[in-house]
């Protein structure tokens, strides 16, 4: 299991196959905050702090949603899972190691945009809990985004696997609007509290997504794409 959560691991590096992995993951970490600030509050003052705080969490939305869809549709070029079952492993192993090496990849970019904001907040003395819904938001978004599109791989594969993402993320945006409309009407405070909320409400999706991925490769076994089933017609008609 292990070897396998880290291989996942691997692949979703941003510093996948690069020489310098310390480098590049230093420019993403520090070096995008500090053009986004510069571009914004920090120098041009193309936008605001909120501007700031928006486009660093779309930033990470971006990362994870690209990254996500990247790996699977490779894996399924490169036929994978074929090869992943051929290994003495267990296909639960397969899907389990999937699902939580992508929930740690998430929760580090959700980290790392949340501590982003937090740092600046505290330089500029400004008030965190007033981006309590925008952090929630789009920290909840990231993690849903990446349930929806592995459920969607183990249920049907890659196809269209990039359309999912796009379609989870309006979804969530519903998701959102009709709870944030519903706070307002009975007359709660958007806050801090938002960011707690929605990022439990996405993990528990996030397990049933898990659960239901397991349930299906029990009774049916993984999705074969069409680079896979062509794969194996020609192996019956050799054999």
């Amino acid at each position: 299991m292990k070897m396998l959560i880290k291989r996942e691991l691997n692949q979703m590096s941003l510093a996948n196959n690069s020489k310098y992995p310390v480098l590049i993951n230093g420019l993403f970490v520090i070096g995008v905050p500090i053009i986004l600030w510069l571009t914004g509050p920090g120098l041009l003052s193309f936008y605001d702090t909120e501007g700031f705080y928006s486009n660093v969490s779309i930033v990470g939305l971006v990362i994870v949603t690209l990254t996500v869809t990247g790996n699977i549709q490779r894996e399924a070029a490169n036929q994978q899972l074929l090869f992943l079952q051929t290994l003495p492993v267990s296909k639960s192993s397969i899907v389990n190691a999937k699902f939580i090496s992508v929930l740690i990849f998430a929760c580090t970019v959700v980290a790392w945009l949340n501590v982003v904001v937090l740092i600046y907040s505290l330089i500029t003395d400004d008030h965190l809990a007033e981006y309590g819904m925008l952090l929630g938001y789009f920290s909840s978004l990231i993690l849903f985004v990446a349930a929806i599109l592995l459920l969607k791989s183990i249920e049907t594969g890659s196809r269209n696997i990039f359309m999912t993402g796009i379609i989870s993320i309006f979804a969530w945006g519903v998701v959102f609007f009709i709870g944030e409309f519903a706070k307002r009407e009975m007359g709660m405070d958007t806050g801090v509290s938002d960011l707690v909320i929605f990022i439990g409400l996405s993990l528990a999706i996030y397990g049933l997504c898990w659960q239901v991925a397991l349930q299906r490769v029990k009774k049916k076994g993984f999705p074969l794409d069409k680079s896979h089933k062509n794969h194996t017609r020609s192996l019956e008609g050799g054999g």
